[in-house]
């Protein structure tokens, strides 16, 4: 295994590098990065769960109970899907996710396609 980074930016331009573990077999990495493949077997029980016609953002702002631009531990407990991973997709151990954080979170729709 080797550990690779992956680079999140937001619409604001904002990126950060997360550290994740590629496997050098598959070509994959753990951690949910976007390379991981939408429809295995390991990203589906590591991804949130989407209603076909949501976008990142929507999702982003129901989570964000407090709207404080931050999706913080207790307002992830809305979602388990969130909670399984949230500690992964803390890049910086915060104990919130940041909008350019949350770029990262795989999240799936119903019929497995990821939600870009």
């Amino acid at each position: 295994m080797k550990l690779a980074r992956v680079f999140a930016c937001s619409a604001l331009g904002l990126c950060i590098a997360i550290p994740v573990v590629a496997h050098s077999q598959s070509g994959t990495t753990s951690g949910g990065s976007a390379s991981a493949t939408a429809g295995s077997a390991d990203s589906q029980k590591r991804s949130m769960h989407a209603k076909k016609g949501q976008t990142r953002k929507q999702i982003f702002d129901r989570l964000d109970t407090n709207h404080d631009g931050m999706i913080s531990r207790s307002e992830a407990q809305a979602d388990p899907d969130l909670v399984a991973i949230f500690v992964d997709m803390d890049a910086n151990s915060d104990g919130q996710l940041s909008p350019v954080e949350f770029v990262i979170v795989p999240i799936a729709l119903e019929d497995g396609t990821a939600v870009q």
